[in-house]
């Protein structure tokens, strides 16, 4: 098969899409391409996973784990309908953390919160007013903290902390620990196969050998059909701290910063560098990141460095992804989830599954289906 890279705009694959196909091609195994490629097999039919490079070790390794429907996606100027999805999928992951570790013996790390938003200047204040205006939008109840009321709630806390939000919706996994399960039971499943260092290029090139094909992969995708030329790669760069007595144990936000303590590490991210591909962390940001996050908890200041690296989203400019049909063709599409891969990981694969198993969908899904960037543009 050609390697990822430019290339000629994809044909329509014909002939046209059969319900319930037998075979599917699944193209990208990140923790959205696994999750789908594990509940279509459980729902009968036969997953080819293909993948151009390791498994697993795309955006999905190099994320921290965060699963924040409230402060990602409640915003009063996003998408109604993203909130409305989060929400579902953090609702879905109890169940689904459940179900991982008794399939694959590994405990995904499931915390399911609360968490804490935090200001220390105006413009960290600013994003909480909008926070907050955005989940009374959606009819969550809000629930503000004086400083010296977050501390209370974690000890480890800067007093330069003026106020918070309690986010009772968000919390987190350990993102490696969910990929390496999702591997496990995919490679032990009978309906999977995954194929890694094995780019496609056309999905064309699959129409032989499949009924299917479901592309899951990451912004390099974007050369695989015309329904995903706006997918742009974020760049995003973060380090893990030891865990000592003295660290945190709630998840904190700030900004787009965020504090993710893990049962042997705290993890610190994330930039945010829309359009930037990074190769590796540059440590002036690295730096950067751990003194904010001194700023919260000082004694992360001075804590051991673990790791520090860098990871590429795959996302749209309004954050929300595309999931679904490309016309009547055999493509469907399940990409660009931006910050929220790994929290909507488990309703996009619940959603795949009933559209090409099921042969419907909810009346909601039209917002995430492919061409509502470009309706023109359907194949």
């Amino acid at each position: 098969m050609a390697k990822f890279g430019l290339a000629a705009k994809p044909r329509l694959m014909s002939p046209p899409f059969a319900p319930n196909p037998k075979r599917i091609a699944l193209i990208g195994a990140g923790i959205v391409g696994l999750a789908c490629a594990w509940y279509l097999a459980e729902s009968g039919a036969d997953v080819t996973v293909f993948d151009a490079g390791e498994p697993g070790r795309g955006a999905s390794y190099a994320a921290a784990g965060m699963l924040a429907p409230a402060f990602e996606a409640a915003s009063a100027s996003l998408y109604p309908r993203l909130y409305d999805f989060c929400l579902a999928s953090a609702q879905s992951w109890p169940d689904f953390a459940a179900r991982l570790a008794s399939a694959s013996g590994i405990d995904p790390g499931y915390q399911p919160g609360p968490s804490l938003a935090l200001a220390v200047d105006d413009a960290s204040l600013i994003r909480l007013t909008d926070l907050a205006a955005g989940l009374e939008k959606h009819g969550q109840p809000v629930s503000w903290l004086r400083g010296a009321e977050a501390l209370d709630c974690e000890r480890t806390l800067s007093t330069r902390v003026t106020s918070g939000l309690v986010l009772a919706s968000d919390g987190q996994v350990d993102n490696r620990a969910v990929v390496s399960a999702l591997l496990v039971v995919c490679r032990d499943h009978p309906r999977v196969r995954i194929r890694g260092w094995t780019p496609v290029n056309d999905p064309l090139d699959l129409a032989e050998d499949f009924d299917a094909v479901l592309i899951c992969a990451g912004w390099k995708s974007r050369v695989l059909s015309p329904v995903l030329v706006q997918l742009q790669p974020i760049g995003g760069q973060l380090l893990s701290v030891r865990v000592t007595g003295d660290a945190p144990t709630t998840t904190l936000r700030c900004g787009d910063l965020y504090i993710a303590p893990k049962s042997d590490r705290v993890v610190i991210g994330a930039t945010i560098e829309p359009g930037r591909v990074c190769s590796r962390p540059d440590p002036g940001m690295i730096d950067q990141l751990q003194a904010r996050a001194a700023l919260l908890c000082p004694v992360l200041g001075e804590a051991e460095r673990l790791e520090s690296w860098s990871g590429v989203r795959p996302g749209f400019s309004d954050h929300v992804p595309v999931i679904g049909q490309i016309g009547q063709s055999r493509v469907f599409v399940a990409t660009g989830h931006h910050r929220n891969g790994i929290l909507l990981a488990p309703e996009t694969a619940k959603l795949v599954t009933e559209l090409m198993l099921g042969g419907g969908a909810p009346d909601w899904a039209g917002g995430f289906a492919p061409g509502r960037l470009n309706p023109s543009i359907m194949v």
